[in-house]
């Protein structure tokens, strides 16, 4: 099913809700004087605390006064206005340019991965984005109901919050509507009933994908770059999956692995200790990798991997139009050697 990275509610083993950022007593003195200068950290538009921790860590000040970024090196966005514009060639920002509407949103990286199923041979589930596609939804029901489940979401939600499992075309129409009188989006996707288990429930990958670029002075060209983490997060569902009807449809914790939503079950185990990526609820890509070379052998395992590779790849091909259109509109002069 389509998650994409406005899904935001995993920091490591770090609950999110506890690390929103306060107003108060979160930056450093802007300009210390120092033997050796330091790396200047924009903070203004970052929400979370843990963040702005990894930065100190790493030595660089951070700082949090809007009139400051002109001065700062390295710029993390979370919320708040577009930045790309103002940032001159010895500044870094977190986000590429495209990246928010053409990935970071559901009905924008529905659309990016139809283009990467049809060159990829890559399986996703027939998905709608609603209002753009609602009458060929609609067309899928028969006196107000599919055959099929279907599963909607919010395009810009998070932590698993709007989202319903049905085959009800009124509970479905009621949600779009809610949707769009707020000019937001909603995508619709039949549900995979049959989805692979670990410990008997469901499960996902979250895998890390940094995107970056490298520009070519003397063509002008610029070319994406995506490096894939070794390692990420494997989210369980903390209730077994059964077999898929209505009734069990509103169990969103057989059905959803949001931790945000998993955590507040009974049933959720937290991880021993940080060294122990194998128990509990969150486990480690790493540790699922070698669970599934001890089940499946090494080959297997070997191109389970290149397979995930091979699906970022594809991702970022089809949205390699969109993604460098826009970085030429913020940043790209022709002929300046910028």
């Amino acid at each position: 099913q389509i998650q994409a990275d406005d899904d935001n509610d995993d920091h490591g083993n770090i609950d999110p809700d506890s690390d929103k950022s306060s107003s108060e007593g979160e930056a450093d003195a802007p300009w210390e004087e120092s033997a050796s200068p330091k790396v200047l950290f924009s903070a203004v538009y970052c929400c979370y605390n843990v963040v702005k921790t990894a930065a100190r860590d790493q030595g660089w000040q951070v700082v949090d006064q809007e009139e400051d970024n002109v001065r700062c090196d390295i710029h993390w966005v979370d919320a708040g206005p577009v930045v790309f514009r103002k940032i001159k060639q010895f500044m870094r920002v977190n986000h590429f340019p495209g990246v928010r509407r053409g990935l970071a949103s559901k009905a924008g990286l529905a659309q990016t991965l139809r283009g990467a199923a049809a060159s990829h041979e890559f399986m996703i589930p027939e998905t709608w984005v609603l209002p753009d596609e609602l009458s060929d939804l609609e067309s899928q029901f028969c006196e107000g109901y599919s055959a099929d489940i279907l599963i909607c979401k919010p395009s810009t939600g998070s932590r698993g919050s709007g989202i319903i499992i049905t085959s009800d075309w009124n509970a479905i129409r009621k949600m779009q509507k809610r949707r769009a009188a707020k000019h937001k989006k909603t995508v619709v996707q039949r549900y995979i009933s049959s989805p692979a288990l670990l410990d008997g429930r469901k499960f996902d990958l979250r895998l890390y994908l940094l995107l970056g670029a490298v520009h070519e002075a003397q063509t002008g060209a610029v070319c994406l770059r995506g490096f894939l983490f070794r390692d990420g997060l494997v989210r369980l569902c903390t209730v077994p999956y059964s077999e898929l009807i209505e009734e069990t449809a509103t169990d969103r914790c057989m059905h959803l692995t949001n931790y945000s939503i998993n955590k507040n079950n009974d049933r959720f185990q937290h991880s021993p200790n940080a060294a122990d990526a194998g128990v509990g609820d969150k486990r480690s890509v790493a540790w699922f990798m070698q669970h599934f070379r001890d089940q499946n052998g090494e080959m297997e395992a070997d191109r389970l991997w290149k397979r995930l590779c091979e699906l970022c790849a594809g991702i970022l091909e089809a949205a390699e139009p969109r993604l460098l259109a826009e970085f030429d509109s913020f940043y790209h002069r022709k002929g300046s050697g910028e």
